[in-house]
């Protein structure tokens, strides 16, 4: 995505770009996602560059289906690795 807005000249900004990536696992919003910002006045035309981007891609990729394993996806890791969800622990 973001080759795609540098290649119309426009700029952006990754809110999270760097601690996004350090705790893998679940994504919570605005703890450890990645934001694309744009300029206001460049939006439309961001939006328009990344759904010709997102045109050429899949169609099946776009399925209900997906949609709801990937929903089962986060709930089992929640589950299975919810362990690894950093946090405050309790060192004696």
């Amino acid at each position: 995505m973001l080759a795609t807005l540098e290649a119309y000249g426009i700029e952006s900004f990754v809110h999270g770009q760097h601690f996004g990536s350090l705790w893998p696992g679940l994504q919570i919003e605005s703890y450890n996602t990645r934001t694309i910002m744009v300029p206001e006045e460049r939006a439309n035309e961001a939006r328009e560059a990344l759904a010709e981007l997102s045109s050429n891609d899949d169609p099946a990729a776009e399925s209900p289906s997906m949609r709801l394993r990937d929903k089962v996806r986060v709930v089992l890791e929640a589950v299975l690795f919810g362990w690894f969800v950093p946090g405050r622990r309790n060192l004696k």
